[in-house]
Parts: C-alpha cells; sequence; structure tokens
C-alpha cells in the first residue's frame, strides 16, 4: 500500500490505463511497475501468466458475443480504466459504471432513413398511383413502403406502354374509386400503419371493425378485395389469402344472410314522387332536374351512378355530348342515347337507347330531359349538372329521393337510388317482357336480372 501512494504521488509513474490497454494488446502478461523496488521472482511471473490471460480472455469475450448477437464487437473507449473481469467475460463493455462502453453498441446501428409521417406520405403516394385511373400501376414506388426483406419487388414502372393500357383497362374506374376509398378507410381505422405488407392480425381485426359499425358483407368483402389488390400488385405476400380473414369474411356472411330489402318503384309511387317535386323543391331548375333524372332512370333501367358522380371525375358519367333529340316534322318524337360508361362493360363498346315519347305527357321522359336540358342550356359536360356547371352529385339525388319519398308517406329507408332500376326490371316482367329481353335492356350480362324482377312485391 505504501509503495501505491507513493507511485500515484510521481509523474513519472505509469497509469493504470496504460498497464490496462497493454495487457490487452500485447502478449507479456507480467505487470511491472516501474517505481517499484523490489523484483518478482520468475516463478511467480509464470504463475500470474496463467492464471489471467488477457488476450485470450478478451478474444474468447468477443466470440461470444458475436455469436450471441450477430453484431460487430464493441470497441472499448481508450479512457475506460476496467479491466475484464475473467469471472464475468459475458458483461464486457457492459458495466453501468462505464457508460461510455455503450456508445458503440448504439452507433453501429443506422438510423431510420424516412420518419414516419414521410413513410405515410409515400403510402398515400402508392396508393394514389395504383388506383389512379391514368396509369393503374405503382411507377413511382418509394421503398420506404415495403416492410419487408423481399428485394426483388415487380414493379409497373419497368412494363411497356402496351402493357400498361391493359394493366389499366383490367380495373374500371368505378372499382378504382372504390379500392381508393377502401384504402381511405383502411387508414381511417389505423392512422400509425405506414408500410405495407398489411399484417394478418391487422386485416382481422379491420374486418371485426368493419362488421361492428355494420357494414354489409359484401361491403366488407369489397374493403378486403381492395387490400388484397394493392398487395398482388406490388408482388407482396396476400394477406386477404391467409386462413383466418377467408374465414372471417365466411363468418360475416353466416351470420348476416345477404338480403336486398330495397322495394322497386313502381309506376303508381313514381307518379306521386313526380308529383311531390313542385311542393318540396323552391327552385324551378332542380325542379326540372330532378323530374328528367328519376323519370329517364326508371324509362332506360339507368343506374345512378351512370347519371351523377361519387368524386370529382365525372367524365365516366353520362355526357351531354352523348344525348340528341330526334324530332319529325317540327314535333318532338324521341330521344337517342348513347352509353359508353357503364358497369360489365369490359369490352368498351357504347349502347345506344332509343326512347320514344311517352302517351303522357306530365310523365314522358323525351319531354321532361327537353325541357330540362332547354332551361339549362349547356351543350358540354355531364349531362345532369347545376346551373353553376357543378355536376350533379350521388348524395344530392339520394337526399333529395328521402325527401320525397318521406313526403308521399313511405319508408325511405326502403327506397334507394336503385329502386328505379329495380321498378322497371319489375315493371317489364308485368307487361309479360322476357327475362332475355329485359336483360338486353337492363344490360345485365348475367341472371342476376332476377334478383331485379319482383312480381311478388305487388299485389295481385
Amino acid at each position: 500500500m505504501p509503495r501505491q501512494k507513493r507511485g500515484l504521488s510521481q509523474p513519472k509513474t505509469a497509469q493504470p490505463s496504460k498497464r490496462k490497454r497493454s495487457a490487452t494488446k500485447s502478449t507479456p502478461c507480467t505487470v511491472v511497475n516501474e517505481q517499484q523496488t523490489e523484483t518478482t521472482s520468475p516463478a511467480a511471473m509464470n504463475t500470474n501468466a496463467v492464471q489471467v490471460d488477457y488476450v485470450k480472455l478478451a478474444a474468447e469475450t468477443l466470440k461470444q458475443q458475436n455469436a450471441a448477437s450477430q453484431q460487430t464487437a464493441l470497441i472499448r473507449d481508450p479512457s475506460d480504466t476496467s479491466a475484464p473481469s475473467p469471472s464475468a467475460p459475458s458483461t464486457l463493455a457492459l458495466s453501468t459504471s462505464a457508460p461510455s462502453t455503450l456508445a458503440p453498441a448504439t452507433s453501429d446501428q443506422p438510423p431510420p432513413a424516412t420518419s414516419s409521417a414521410s413513410q405515410a406520405a409515400d403510402l398515400l403516394s402508392l396508393i394514389d398511383n395504383v388506383f389512379s385511373s391514368k396509369t393503374g400501376g405503382c411507377q413511382h414506388c418509394p421503398k420506404s413502403v415495403f416492410n419487408t426483406n423481399i428485394h426483388s419487388v415487380s414493379l409497373t414502372r419497368d412494363l411497356s406502354a402496351s402493357s400498361q393500357h391493359l394493366l389499366q383497362a383490367a380495373l374500371s374506374t368505378s372499382s378504382r374509386v372504390a379500392y381508393h376509398r377502401s384504402w381511405q378507410l383502411f387508414l381511417q381505422w389505423k392512422p400509425s400503419f405506414t408500410s405495407l405488407p398489411v399484417s394478418e392480425v391487422d386485416l382481422c381485426n379491420f374486418i371485426g371493425y368493419l362488421f361492428s359499425e355494420n357494414y354489409a358483407p359484401s361491403s366488407v368483402s369489397s374493403h378486403v378485395s381492395a387490400i388484397g389488390y394493392l398487395h398482388k400488385i406490388c408482388s407482396l405476400p396476400d394477406p386477404t389469402e391467409k386462413f383466418l380473414p377467408k374465414k372471417l369474411l365466411k363468418g360475416c356472411h353466416a351470420l348476416v344472410p345477404q338480403q336486398d330489402t330495397r322495394l322497386p318503384i313502381t309506376t303508381d309511387i313514381l307518379r306521386k314522387i313526380i308529383q311531390a317535386i313542385n311542393i318540396v323543391e323552391p327552385l324551378l331548375g332542380n325542379r326540372l332536374l330532378l323530374k328528367a333524372f328519376y323519370l329517364l332512370a326508371f324509362q332506360a333501367f339507368l343506374r345512378i351512378g351512370e347519371l351523377a358522380t361519387r368524386s370529382a371525375n365525372s367524365n365516366h358519367v353520362l355526357q351531354r355530348s352523348d344525348v340528341s333529340f330526334r324530332v319529325s316534322n317540327g314535333i318532338l318524337s324521341g330521344v337517342t342515347i348513347v352509353m359508353k360508361h357503364f358497369k360489365n362493360n369490359t369490352e368498351q363498346k357504347p349502347v345506344t337507347l332509343h326512347l320514344s315519347n311517352s302517351s303522357s305527357i306530365t310523365f314522358c321522359p323525351v319531354k321532361a330531359l327537353y325541357d330540362y336540358t332547354t332551361h339549362f342550356a349547356h351543350t358540354s359536360g355531364p349531362l345532369f349538372q347545376f346551373m353553376s356547371g357543378e355536376p350533379v352529385t350521388h348524395h344530392f339525388i339520394s337526399q333529395q329521393l328521402c325527401k320525397l319519398v318521406s313526403f308521399i308517406g313511405l319508408d325511405p329507408k326502403l327506397y334507394k337510388g336503385h329502386s328505379f332500376r329495380i321498378g322497371a326490371a319489375t315493371h317489364a316482367a308485368s307487361l309479360g317482357f322476357s327475362e332475355n329481353y329485359i336483360q338486353k335492356l337492363g344490360r345485365w350480362r348475367s341472371n342476376a336480372v332476377r334478383r331485379y324482377i319482383r312480381i311478388s312485391s305487388f299485389d295481385i
């Protein structure tokens, strides 16, 4: 002890840190004090060398650390004077008494390349790009949106122009809009989601959320399809093909049997609705618009989405240029309508409809449509638009129909926009038209028309 104190007080004394670094870097294992006047016997030196071989101890410790964590060896701070403990080699460079030894462990890990906000923005950009009507693929896809080790993600940016066109045509405009809306719903449910793929647990919980919010089983399946489509087009593992999500969808259909509660708008109900327009709606322009809209939807077996838009894009609805009136001897005799965009038109072939005058002027769709176009005097854009030029929306038509149905004393929950199409098919069947003919009138491509013919709804 006296020698140690004396050594610390003299400037030429070797520092303990130098002795410990030399013990770890060089082969000599005998510790020599320059201020010590007594010499250690060779036998004692050899004994110490055998008992504590710091070189081997350090090598073995690093070997154990590499095997356990598969990380690079920790580099000890030069100012650290603590020697490794032979009895606990696994604690090397992890001592709480020397915080500097923890720094190399964190410095070896690269910082995250992208923040959560940036990842979320990149994911939204990808969704917009995939479900865009112009591209239909993921040409500009940041790697930050993929939470996966797959390095061979095939992106459609490498496809030729012809292949891109085919990919765009494979998904209809209405499906693109619906799928985009599904992803917005998913991100609203889980705002913290920033990277693909969607986990199986998240997908299952999303299905459970939709079911608890009273979404129809068909709507739940549609939202799940949107999630699967994005994964497939990005060549990612599709969680919708897993066992549990499939079973949950099956459970939705089992617990809530699909039943269409919408009733047909019959000719009698249609007359009452048209008469109520003049009472409920104060504006002349809106009265002419609603009358022409409802009569045309019934007479031509039209879907509301073929006449009114759900989004800012109004190119997929019936245009003013697609409608022309037929005049014979100065008398309006009919109207010709060219349908370019409608459901199941996979071949992109237009269908021409010819409507003739009705015997009743009050409920004639040709006369109502002519009065509406004459009053608005527009020659371009959507057929149904407001005086401001804005396209008529699906929400506006449904909202006005709800008011009118309530006004005539019926339940608005049972009469929706699709009730015009159901009523047209039912009325045609009551007149004796064949199922094949009705199928052509309504542009059905399958026997789904049978679900629209509801003779049993009438008192016979």
